[in-house]
């Protein structure tokens, strides 16, 4: 099974996928330098105040800082 699908990842990502999948992956740099892409979140303002919401949205907002500790502020 094959497939001629392409996709562009984040060295940091590409870690996780490729090993698991090594026979089946070639890894190759951009052609190009890629400017870092700024993260967003949004969701309805009815879930503003849901507890489980507010931990899922805490939880990725530490886990992004974590990725970037230079800049801990931005998130």
């Amino acid at each position: 099974m094959g497939t001629e699908l392409i996709a562009s990842l984040p060295s940091r990502v590409l870690q996780h996928v490729v090993t698991p999948l090594s026979d089946q992956v070639h890894v190759m740099p951009a052609p190009i330098e890629v400017d870092a892409l700024p993260y967003f979140m949004s969701w309805h303002a009815r879930a503003d105040q849901d507890q489980g919401h507010r931990w899922l949205r805490e939880q990725v907002r530490s886990a992004v800082a974590a990725l970037h500790p230079a800049d801990p502020e931005a998130f």
